[in-house]
This record gives structure tokens, sequence and C-alpha cells, in this order.
């Protein structure tokens, strides 16, 4: 477990000079909690005004009832700016589940698809947070697809 933990920092602070933010997070739900570190990515290009398309890689641990498994994921986020302050946020990617079940929730596939809507808050150009809901699935391309679903916190860092 330490191993995994210093191997993740060490890779997360290698990719520190391609990426603007590093964030750590928080999610329950259903007797699951996750916690993770991650790495944003802004890209250039907008689709519509007051908007950022992002690339976001994380690593999380997840603990379910003393059972635990680690998940690795990257999507690429949408971010709308409400005003300077606010903004919505909507992402679609892809993930990697070490287990294919935790305890009694039965994956199907290591292989998923990851889900995201939030709302956050931007406090200055370096801090913001948001509260955001997540869905990891197969989509039913494996026979069993319990899926997990997150509500969390996370704050984020801008270098």
């Amino acid at each position: 477990m330490k191993r995994i933990v210093v191997l993740l920092l060490l890779l997360s602070f290698s990719l520190l000079n391609a990426f603007d933010k590093v964030f750590f997070s928080y999610n329950n739900y259903d007797n699951v909690s996750a916690t993770g570190i991650g790495l944003i990515k802004p890209l250039d290009y907008k689709i519509i005004d007051n908007s950022t398309l992002n690339i976001e890689l994380l690593s999380e641990y997840l603990d379910d009832n003393g059972e635990h498994m680690y998940v690795f994921s990257a999507q690429t986020l949408f971010d709308y700016y409400f005003n300077k302050n606010y903004f919505f946020e909507i992402g679609l990617g892809v993930a990697h589940f070490t287990k294919t079940e935790l305890d009694k929730k039965q994956f199907g596939s290591n292989a998923q698809f990851k889900e995201s809507i939030g709302f956050g808050y931007k406090f200055n150009e370096q801090f913001e947070t948001t509260l955001k809901y997540t869905h990891y699935s197969n989509a039913d391309l494996a026979e069993k697809n319990s899926g997990l679903d997150f509500i969390g916190l996370r704050v984020i860092y801008k270098f």
C-alpha cells in the first residue's frame, strides 16, 4: 500500500510540469469512501464563451467495510463559468478498477466508464473547490454491472 502511494505521488510530481492544477478529493456514498489525488490540464480549445475544456487524471483509493481497491481514471471536463467565481462542470471518461468486485458489488470487468457533474467555486486564481457527483459503470458491456456512485468534494490548487 505504501509503495503504491509513494509511486503515485512521484508520478504526480513528475507530471506537474505538464499539468496546471493538482487536487485532492474525498467521495462517499453507500458505505464506500474514495480518497484521491489528481491532475488537471486546461486545453487551448474553447467551445463557447466563458468555458474551458480540461483533461483530468485521477488515482483513487476505495474502501468498503475493510475491503479496498484502486481506481485510475482519465476524463475530459467541460467547465462553464456563470461569473468569475461560480462554475458548472460536466465530465466523461474511462477508468480502470484494480478489482472486479468490492464487498458485494460486482463490476463485471476492470474497464469502466466515468461520468461526472458538479458545481464549483473559484476563491481566487490559485484555489477552487467543487461539489461533484461521479458515476462509474461498464455500460452493461459485461454481464455484471453494479456500478459505483459518489458524491464528493475536491480542493484544487493552480500552480
